[in-house]
């Protein structure tokens, strides 16, 4: 691991991740975790600064969840899960902590959401302040390709549904 202070350039090993919780200047405690551990600091001060909902999402976020959000920013990472399993928690941690872990070179204002519907759309633009992101382009696939080619066209979506074996199509 490598890092630059003061125009010198410092590298060694990371073998120990310490938090401080510090209160009106007192330090109040002091942990050593890891990658993996449960970061109770971490969830403690996003939701005390956040309404219900977050506050749910935050504290049920699983030690599996906490080593995604946590692993290389540099790098891609494809989550799948069922409905509800916690995909837009992982995704929206990790754009937060990318923007905070890259803010000197990435503004949020050159980040977009695309978004498969306008309630999704809803939903993370009111989670997204609340982690500490905003200004962020949020759109539809649909509405992105309209812009860029600047006319309306109409979308023709194949909608199945497996519990009642039935095909719908929905032109928009």
């Amino acid at each position: 691991m490598e890092y630059k202070a003061d125009d010198q350039t410092f590298s060694g090993d990371l073998s120990l991740k310490r938090q401080y919780a510090i209160e009106n200047g007192n330090l109040e405690e002091i942990r050593d975790i890891d990658i993996t551990t449960r970061d109770e600091l971490l969830q403690s001060s996003l939701s005390g600064s956040s309404d219900n909902r977050l506050t749910e999402i935050v504290s049920t976020i699983q030690a599996e969840q906490n080593e995604v959000i946590r692993s290389d920013l540099s790098k891609p990472v494809i989550v799948q899960g069922v409905a509800g399993s916690g995909k837009t928690t992982i995704a929206l941690h990790r754009l937060s902590m990318f923007i905070y872990s890259y803010a000197d070179k990435v503004s949020p204002k050159d980040i977009m959401i695309l978004a498969p519907n306008r309630l999704f759309i809803d939903y993370i633009s009111e989670a997204l302040p609340e982690l500490g992101v905003n200004d962020i382009k949020q759109t539809t696939f649909f509405e992105y390709v309209q812009k860029c080619l600047k006319k309306k066209i109409k979308f023709r979506t194949l909608m199945i549904s497996f519990s009642r074996f039935s095909i719908k199509k929905i032109t928009s």
